[in-house]
């Protein structure tokens, strides 16, 4: 914690302060003044001037100066025009480059003998000659290795190309003929190397001559390229020629060569154009060398050293050796003025002496300017520095969190403005510190109270307020722990809402929550503190009854429990009548562990939801066998969709007038990885509790039309396939339109497929009545499957848009046998024929039942006795059998009537006769 300031008075201001720009003016005016008066003293002192002449022969020498600079400046041209002349050549191969380069030459030889022959005699001028003509052979050689290289360059590329168009007519060749085709990998990878090959060598061309990395890569490219050539011979041998192959060995082995040969080639460039650029160098210097030498002026009287004595330069004087003049100049000087004709000419030399005293003065006022400099230097950075190493600390203190004292000013105005300024921002961050700590202070008590909140949100159902699945496992371990050191018992009760979708389904969720909440309240009544309730979350809630003492009173506990869901709860002013599926397990009876505990107590719970709601079932082991065997189910069944393991089997239906198979019902099967076929009795039920049911019914949907259309469009035009339809599936609204699809993807007419319903469809209200409507107006048949079995009613018969019934086989096992079971089937079949609905026979396993069934009209049989289920490439071999043996048992049934009736009329006769004797 940082302490609070300490109240702090502020310096008072100067009287008067100068800006650094008046420091700064101030002295440079000072240096400007002892400037001014140096001058002056120069300028009105008094100078002593001594002259020196020199006599030289001037027409003369002046003659011969100007032609050697005249004649040195045209052939400095012309050595200067050279060199841009062979660059540019180099650069570009175009006749103007090679026009510029005979020109540039030629007029360097003209130039040269125009300065060399006149002065053959001096020896630097001929070493200058044979300078330049070294010059010139290295341009000329520079020009023709970089015309090799690019010859080189050429030739590679050529076969490069080459290579790449004889590979491209190959591969387009090999996409045309079928014949071919199998050559198409190694054309194609030989194609990608090959362009390897290219970028490899234009790496290396751009590439500094010691770097090997690129040579090797090359190298490395080129032999990939040779393997896979060598290693496809064979086969490029036979489908693209021996031709091909031996042209491409022969292109191949001139590029290997040539990469080698660039390098050498760029070697040589590089020395020749060093040895260009040197010998550029030397022939400048030589012509310089050569000039100054033409140019040393010489008497034939009389020597340098003669000249030097007879005109002796004191020490007081200076003297400047002047530069070669230019050839403007030498022929001013050349030409002599009228007043000097017929003289000789003379130089010049003037020298000035200043007195002592004058050195004097000036020497005192440059030390007195240098000292006054120096001190406003001194007073200037002392004014800037310490104000600045000040708000430095000042800067340093404040990042440390420090209390600062306000920072003295000095005597510069913006040093004083910055220190201003500073001190306030200081005093502001104080502030601003202070104001911090406090909302720190009252933000961490908010973090605390926030984390109190969350960690009750964490632990806790956010609707009812009830631990939540990770409390009551933290739970449940405590009281496990305890139980096991006190030897008691913990009953575990699963709890789930019966039907509690409908409430949230027929109100709405907002007040299928305020239920939940209601339910939450009802259960810590019920519970008080012998344990306490947690919600796992949707509609299940977990009761944990702690130190019980043996079986009786964890039963009786659940019973309490129970018995408590039968009075109504009351919710928005409405009562409602809520009842509960409770399962139970015991600690340690049934596990030792929280998960196993609940686990069985979960399947105790799903089984009594099973046996008919509103009860209490205790666990058994079988119970989770069943459990463990449904999921096994359910996973199997998941499996079996994606590993194709459904497939469809037809069960005849004949027609009772004509003895025909008209129509063919499809039955799923479930071809199990160990080859066991399992009936849709062992899975159907356990695919629409998981959902399942939607993906297989679509999968049989689509086998049925597609093998209805395979049928209509070959064999059996007449074929006729009926397919049952879950509940789940015929109230999705998308079922219809998916229909329609397929039947349209197969050009099948709708009359070749029948939808089958089971009775429960009866129960699911609105929708399901207007989906038949829409398969009606489509032209699909409908038919009520296991009719007087269930939940069907007459007044079905009038509201759904039925074209068949199926009698349910429990009314057809026993016609035969039982008068009141035959009396119900035949008012049925009435009812049908009235109603002009078609029907269906099923379950017809003996030869009675036949009998008794074969004289209804308008009706189709179906049954063991005719055929069991048969696969999809049997249905149509058996078609005529069936009709064969179905009108072989009608006529062996009427036969045996009709001796069944004779010989009742023959003993009816004969008691006829014997009663007559006796009377």
């Amino acid at each position: 914690m940082t302490r609070p300031p300490t109240e702090v008075t502020p310096p008072k201001a100067t009287s008067f302060q100068l800006s650094i720009g008046w420091h700064l003016g101030i002295a440079f005016g000072v240096v400007a003044v002892l400037a001014i008066m140096a001058n002056v003293i120069v300028e009105h002192g008094e100078s002593i001037i001594k002259t020196i002449t020199v006599s030289r022969p001037a027409n003369v020498i002046d003659a011969q100066s100007l032609a050697v600079v005249a004649d040195a400046e045209q052939l400095r041209a012309a050595l200067n025009a050279i060199t841009p002349a062979i660059r540019a050549r180099i650069q570009l191969d175009k006749p103007e480059t090679n026009l510029l380069v005979t020109q540039a030459q030629a007029r360097l030889s003209q130039q040269l003998a125009a300065y060399v022959n006149p002065r053959s005699q001096d020896a630097t001028v001929g070493k200058l000659k044979a300078s330049i003509t070294e010059f010139k052979n290295s341009g000329d050689d520079l020009i023709t290795l970089t015309e090799k290289r690019k010859r080189i360059s050429l030739e590679y590329s050529a076969h490069i190309e080459a290579m790449n168009e004889r590979m491209k007519r190959s591969l387009d060749s090999a996409f045309k003929l079928f014949g071919r085709v199998m050559a198409r990998q190694s054309l194609i990878r030989l194609s990608n190397q090959l362009d390897e090959i290219r970028r490899r060598f234009s790496e290396l061309q751009t590439a500094p001559l010691d770097d090997r990395i690129a040579m090797d890569a090359l190298i490395a490219s080129e032999e990939a390229f040779n393997q896979s050539l060598q290693s496809n011979r064979k086969s490029l041998s036979h489908s693209e020629g021996a031709a091909w192959v031996n042209a491409m060995d022969s292109d191949f082995a001139q590029i290997v060569t040539l990469p080698a040969m660039l390098t050498d080639i760029r070697i040589q460039l590089r020395s020749a154009e060093t040895r260009f650029n040197r010998l550029d160098l030397a022939t400048h210097k030589l012509l310089a060398e050569s000039q100054r030498q033409l140019l040393v002026p010489h008497n034939p009287h009389t020597s340098a050293d003669e000249t030097l004595s007879a005109n002796p330069i004191t020490t007081e004087s200076t003297t400047e050796v002047p530069a070669i003049p230019p050839a403007e100049e030498l022929k001013t000087q050349a030409q002599p003025s009228p007043e000097l004709s017929g003289q000789t000419p003379t130089t010049t030399i003037t020298t000035t002496e200043r007195t002592h005293h004058q050195r004097t003065l000036i020497a005192w006022l440059s030390v007195m300017t240098v000292l006054l400099v120096l001190l406003l230097c001194i007073r200037t950075v002392r004014s800037v520095f310490i104000p600045v190493r000040g708000l430095l600390r000042g800067i340093e203190k404040v990042k440390a969190g420090e209390t600062l004292p306000p920072l003295p000013r000095g005597t510069i105005k913006e040093l004083n403005n910055l220190v201003n300024a500073f001190n306030s921002m200081s005093d502001e961050l104080i502030a601003a510190r202070k104001t911090m700590m406090d909302s720190q202070q009252q933000l961490e008590l908010k973090v605390i109270e926030r984390t109190r909140e969350l960690q009750e949100l964490a632990e806790h159902d956010p609707l009812t307020s009830l631990p939540n699945r990770r409390q009551l496992f933290s739970l449940l371990e405590s009281s496990l722990a305890d139980a096991e050191r006190s030897k008691h018992l913990v009953g575990i009760f699963f709890l789930d809402i019966d039907n509690f979708k409908n409430i949230n389904d027929s109100m709405d969720h907002t007040y299928g929550d305020r239920v939940l909440v209601e339910i939450a309240h009802r259960l810590r009544e019920s519970i008080a503190a012998a344990g306490f309730a947690a919600r796992l979350g949707g509609d299940e809630f977990i009761i944990i009854l702690n130190n019980a003492s043996n079986h009786h009173e964890i039963v009786a506990f659940g019973q309490r429990v129970l018995q408590s869901f039968s009075h109504a709860i009351k919710v928005d002013q409405r009562e409602l009548m809520v009842s509960v599926s409770i399962g139970a397990s015991i600690y340690p009876e049934h596990g030792s562990a929280p998960d196993t505990l609940l686990k069985a107590a979960d399947a105790a719970a799903y089984h009594a939801k099973a046996l008919g709601r509103s009860q209490l079932l205790m666990f058994t082991p079988d119970l989770l066998e069943v459990a463990a065997n449904r999921f096994a189910i359910e996973q199997g069944l998941r499996r079996a969709l994606h590993a194709n393991e459904f497939e469809l089997v037809f069960q005849p239906e004949l027609n009772a007038e004509t003895l025909e198979v008209d129509v063919v019902e499809a039955l799923i099967r479930w071809r199990m990885p160990d080859g066991r076929i399992a009936t849709p009795d062992e899975f159907l039920a356990i695919a629409e509790e998981s959902g399942l049911i939607i993906d297989i019914s679509d999968w049989v949907l689509h086998k049925v039309i597609e093998t209805a259309a395979q049928w209509h469009h070959g064999p059996w035009p007449a074929a006729r396939i009926a397919v049952n339809v879950s509940p789940r599936q015929l109230m999705d609204e998308r079922f219809v339109g998916r229909v329609d699809v397929l039947l349209r993807e197969f050009r099948l007419p709708p009359d070749c497929i029948e939808i089958e319903l089971t009775e429960n469809v009866l129960q699911t209200g609105p929708a399901t009545l207007a989906a038949l409507l829409r398969l009606r107006k489509l032209g699909i048949a409908i038919a009520l499957d296991d009719f007087g079995s269930g939940y069907s009613s007459l007044a079905s018969l009038e509201e759904l848009p039925l074209t068949r019934i199926k009698l349910d086989r429990s009314l057809i096992a026993s016609i035969d046998s039982n008068e009141r079971s035959w009396a119900i089937a035949r008012a049925i079949i009435g009812l049908c024929h009235g109603l002009g609905i078609q029907l269906t026979a099923e379950g017809i396993e003996r030869t009675e039942q036949f009998a008794m069934l074969a004289s209804c009209k308008a009706m189709h049989l179906q049954g063991y006795l005719f055929s069991k289920p048969l696969h999809h490439d049997e249905v149509l071999a058996a078609l005529p059998t069936l009709s064969h043996a179905a009108r072989q048992a009608l006529q062996n049934i009427i036969l045996t009537t009709t001796r069944s009736n004779v010989v009742e009329m023959t003993t009816e006769s004969s008691r006829s006769s014997v009663k007559g004797y006796r009377t």
